[in-house]
């Protein structure tokens, strides 16, 4: 088995809707819940696989609609896999709706 000597970072997005049409969030907060695997920047979103394996990943969203400001989470899935000496995350993550 080669090491690992490359990581792919890859840029997690999370799309918010109220009533089906897809709204910005005014803020997004990221977090991860297994560092061992993969890792977040909590303000970009970008994703660093760090070993081969899954794990989830959160957006804290807060958005403003016309009753008000709320915030909202998402849970989306990291899954890291070694692709030739390259570890490569995928990120699933389905809409969130207000």
């Amino acid at each position: 088995m080669n090491p690992i000597t490359t990581t792919v970072p890859v840029q997690a997005v999370v799309t918010v809707t109220d009533n089906g049409a897809p709204i910005t969030p005014d803020s997004v907060v990221w977090s991860q819940s297994d560092n061992r695997i993969a890792t977040v920047d909590p303000t970009t979103g970008v994703v660093t696989p760090v070993a081969a394996g899954t794990c989830l990943i959160v957006a804290d969203c807060t958005v403003t609609t016309p009753s008000g400001t709320k915030t909202v989470q998402g849970v989306g899935t990291v899954t890291v896999t070694a692709v030739g000496d390259n570890l490569v995350a995928t990120v699933d993550f389905q809409p969130i709706a207000v």
